[in-house]
């Protein structure tokens, strides 16, 4: 964002740096770690995660003087050592969202559960919170959102992922005037229904990725995920049950994706959709009614009209999060947000095999079930099961036939799950 740097610099020359708290150094935390410790204006002073030899790896990765951070086994603990300029280090992220000294927790954990619990301790505690699981932000955004209001804090979600991506761009053309009639983003690999912990994990330890993550790629629930946080944010809707997910580049994703009438695959503008063929970057299809800017893109090579295309051709993940603990912190402005008091769109469960009565279902990326995005109205209508409230306690009452979709009547949720009793406050509302 323009003029953050100098707002960043500012910071750190007057000693006002933000004290933020990062939860979970796995893939997307573990970058996050080692670039935030180099950024001025932003200082991690608690880092947390399950296992804290992961943590120390991640220092010794970059030579981290070893006498700037300690270990904390209580809040006291870690306010002592943040108050002496040493980061607090733990396994146990109460201890982030309670640190008196810390101002924003970034959870990075990508579980939906612990996201959820670690969302709410921060509000509770009046720390602004970065959401970096959209996969509880379009399960519970809007009742989480609703107590950060009511506790005179934040909750956004990133930068860097490509629902943030997307935001910028909608933002930027918006801006201008345009009228903006698809957005989205491409997919990283062939989509896999049958994707899981198992057939992924040789790619996994190659990538160093959890396994479940990237079957939850691979099986597109992900994609879904992300689609749903965009159409909760703008009010756009997947075109149909699924999204279209067609192949094309840059130079025929205008002719495929406009309405049919118009020749392409389109019933209607207003949409969310993903595209094979163009990840890792994400798009703004936009038009105008008025002729001159119209002839003026002509003019600057943006194609021959009536629809337009803005594409990005990369987003940066966890890199870019210190540009929404920036906009959050000194502008009180959200990477991500919601722009109704309920979901515009869900992701729901379907089968990923044939279950049984009795069987146990498990999470994202798992090997029963993957997520399709559809309206919120369709998923109400029909008693759809937002697939984030499914874990490995939920059992099955119905027989279910691999490719259906599950119903609330089809199982038993785990109602001891935070998320759970979230979605069912939200579900009040």
């Amino acid at each position: 964002m323009f003029g953050l740097r100098e707002d960043f610099e500012k910071l750190y020359n007057e000693n006002k740096e933000i004290k933020v708290a990062i939860i979970g150094v796995g893939q997307m935390g573990r970058s996050l770690v080692t670039q935030m410790i180099k950024i001025k204006g932003i200082k991690p002073i608690v880092i947390v995660d399950h296992k804290a030899e992961r943590i120390e790896k991640v220092f010794d990765s970059i030579n981290f003087d070893k006498s700037k951070y300690d270990f904390a086994y209580t809040a006291e603990e870690a306010d002592k050592l943040t108050d002496r300029n040493i980061i607090a280090v733990s396994e146990d992220d109460r201890i982030a969202t309670a640190c008196k000294n810390v101002e924003v927790v970034i959870d990075a954990t990508g579980s939906t559960e612990s996201a959820a619990r670690i969302a709410l301790d921060a509000i509770n505690n009046k720390k602004h919170i970065v959401l970096m699981t959209v996969e509880t932000d379009v399960t519970v955004g809007h009742i989480l959102r609703k107590k950060a209001e009511e506790n005179g804090v934040m909750l956004t979600g990133m930068a860097g992922d490509e629902p943030g991506a997307v935001m910028e761009l909608y933002d930027f053309a918006k801006t201008m005037g345009f009228e903006v009639l698809v957005l989205g983003k491409g997919k990283n690999n062939p989509v896999n229904y049958d994707a899981n912990p198992i057939s992924v994990e040789k790619e996994a330890e190659l990538k160093e990725m959890n396994p479940y993550m990237l079957a939850s790629f691979q099986d597109c629930t992900k994609t879904m995920i992300e689609l749903c946080a965009i159409s909760n944010a703008t009010g756009f809707l997947p075109d149909k049950i699924g999204c279209y997910g067609a192949k094309a580049d840059t130079k025929t994703m205008l002719d495929i994706y406009c309405r049919t009438t118009e020749g392409g695959i389109l019933n209607n503008y207003g949409v969310v959709d993903y595209v094979q063929g163009i990840a890792p970057g994400v798009f703004a299809i936009v038009t105008t009614d008025n002729e001159e800017i119209k002839k003026e893109l002509k003019y600057l090579l943006m194609g021959e009209g009536p629809n337009f295309l803005f594409y990005r051709p990369y987003h940066l993940c966890s890199m870019e999060v210190p540009i929404t603990v920036g906009r959050m912190m000194l502008y009180n402005k959200s990477s991500l947000w919601v722009n109704s008091a309920k979901p515009h769109s869900e992701v729901v469960a379907f089968a990923k095999k044939d279950l049984c009565v009795g069987d146990t279902m498990d999470r994202l990326g798992g090997f029963t079930d993957y997520g399709v995005l559809t309206t919120a109205e369709d998923a109400k209508k029909n008693g759809y099961v937002p697939i984030g409230l499914i874990n490995e306690r939920t059992v099955v009452k119905n027989n279910i036939k691999k490719g259906e979709a599950i119903r609330y009547s089809d199982i038993e949720l785990d109602n001891s799950s935070v998320i759970v009793k979230l979605r069912q406050e939200q579900d009040k509302m």
